[in-house]
């Protein structure tokens, strides 16, 4: 067998909280080499734990944060995003389809379109609630 402790993959991590998921990846030797949250604290926590990963704190939807993002991860082979899931949760606020359509939160998935569009990752994951796919 090749060396166990080669990254064998490069990622992204869109929408990274404190940055859970990527403790067990890098057990799978994927290497999260950029990263974004919106919240500050949780950047923060992130980047102390996953020190050689570029962390950008910010929107998505702001131009800037999304261009650097983009520009930050060079070539890459997968997409993690997990976006807001309490704009579709059935324990949320939106009840409705009509609700859900109208919760800003629910159109990130557009960044992470663009995203893909641009970069062309092998792979992407997205992990969000079942009723995430009754959005058209």
């Amino acid at each position: 067998m090749g060396n166990t402790n080669k990254k064998i993959l490069k990622a992204v991590s869109l929408f990274s909280s404190s940055g859970i998921g990527e403790a067990f990846l890098s057990s799978l030797n994927i290497d999260v080499v950029v990263a974004n949250e919106l919240l500050e604290d949780r950047a923060k926590l992130y980047a102390g734990l996953y020190k050689e990963t570029k962390m950008i704190v910010g929107d998505i939807n702001d131009k800037g944060i999304f261009d650097k993002i983009v520009k930050s991860s060079g070539k890459i082979n997968l997409l993690i995003a997990t976006p807001p899931c309490q704009g579709v949760s059935v324990a949320g606020k939106n009840r409705t389809l009509n609700e859900m359509l109208k919760d800003e939160r629910n159109h990130l998935i557009f960044r992470i379109f663009d995203f893909i569009n641009i970069k062309k990752p092998e792979y992407v994951l997205i992990e969000n609630v079942p009723n995430f796919l009754k959005l058209e």
